[in-house]
């Protein structure tokens, strides 16, 4: 039998690497090992009880306030310790996280096989988003499996010289687990939904934080203002400095809410239930087109291009009369808004977590 570590740290870890784990009794011939390195732990825990995941093992890095290399050394010694106790015969590692860098590295340096989920996102433009392009760079190089989720990832991929296998997105497996649970909305939000046109805002990017986050919280402070059945629901990051700029831009209108980070099934069903999606988180990006959800993209560039492509995803940066000009068009011109949300989700049907184990499964 094959021991395949399945390492995770953060939200979207979890999110993306959970299908794996639900495709274990179709897989008798691996044994799949869940391996926590702890790094977002606040956040993470809700995530695993919603799929039903007990790490093995947990690495517990997690310090509030420390500083990228510290972060980083304590993954790397923390997994190398981990893989050195359950000997796995395959690491499988995700994304762009620290948690996956040091998952690929430690794995390297004991020799194991590495398989990069998600491999091939490029913005070919190293420090933004900063560390992520490094860190999925580096983990490309380090792998021996390059499970990509769309044949543009591919194609940079091969162009790098490697041989991708096109996987499919594992977030289109993780979305189908959580609707068939059919999650509800809280009720404050159920009610807000009933009356206003929503737009669901996330932001939290360290290239955004200072003057690029202020512009963005200007541009929707210009929007509410316009658009009186318009409310804006704004999960709020953990970071102390999103919170400080959101708070001396945006506190003190009624139309704009502010709130904690939603459970993975809430935020679901808010995706299902908003107009439209303003964000610079990657994650979001891929989740919304399997909603119909237009996605305006806060950021300079982006790693997932072909939400741009496909025509279900603007770019515009944190130019605030850009973002303004943007959404007012799709609030505004019922046939524009239509053209994004009826645009095709270029992250495909569920299955790629099956894909990814049958390709381990496969191997010699």
């Amino acid at each position: 039998m094959k021991r395949v570590a399945v390492v995770f740290g953060t939200r979207p870890d979890a999110i993306k690497m959970a299908p794996l784990l639900l495709e274990q009794p179709n897989f008798p011939e691996l044994e799949l090992i869940p391996v926590s390195s702890g790094q977002h732990k606040e956040m993470l825990q809700p995530v695993l009880s919603l799929f039903g995941i007990t790490p093995k093992a947990d690495a517990a890095i997690m310090d509030h306030n420390q500083s990228l290399d510290s972060l980083t050394a304590r993954a790397i010694t923390g997994l190398g310790t981990i893989f050195d106790e359950i000997k796995p015969d395959y690491v499988l590692a995700h994304g762009d996280t620290t948690t996956g860098f040091a998952a690929a590295l430690s794995a390297f340096y004991r020799g194991i096989p590495v398989g990069h989920v998600e491999a091939g996102l490029r913005t070919s433009q190293l420090s933004n988003p900063f560390p992520e392009e490094m860190n999925r760079r580096v983990i490309d190089q380090l792998s021996q499996f390059h499970f990509a989720p769309t044949t543009w990832a591919g194609d940079n991929l091969t162009r790098e010289g490697f041989t991708p296998l096109i996987t499919g997105n594992t977030v289109i497996d993780a979305l189908h687990f959580v609707r068939s649970q059919n999650p509800s909305l809280p009720a404050s939000l159920e009610a807000m939904a009933a009356d206003h046109r929503v737009i669901l805002l996330t932001t939290h990017r360290r290239e955004n934080i200072g003057e690029g986050m202020e512009h963005i919280f200007q541009a929707v402070r210009q929007l509410v203002e316009e658009y009186p059945d318009v409310s804006v629901v704004f999960p709020i990051h953990l970071n102390a400095a999103v919170r400080t700029i959101a708070a001396s831009v945006l506190s003190d209108l009624p139309q704009v809410h502010i709130i904690e980070p939603l459970a993975y099934p809430e935020l679901v069903s808010l995706l299902a239930r908003c107009h439209l999606v303003m964000t610079d988180s990657g994650g979001i990006q891929e989740e919304a087109p399997a909603f119909g959800k237009p996605v305006i993209v806060l950021r300079e560039t982006t790693e997932r291009p072909e939400v741009v492509t496909a025509g279900c995803g603007k770019l515009v940066g944190s130019n605030t009369e850009k973002i303004v000009s943007t959404v007012r068009e799709l609030l505004s011109n019922p046939d524009a808004y239509q053209a994004m949300a009826g645009s095709p989700n270029p992250y495909g049907e569920p299955g790629a977590a099956a894909r990814i184990l049958q390709a381990i499964q496969d191997h010699d």
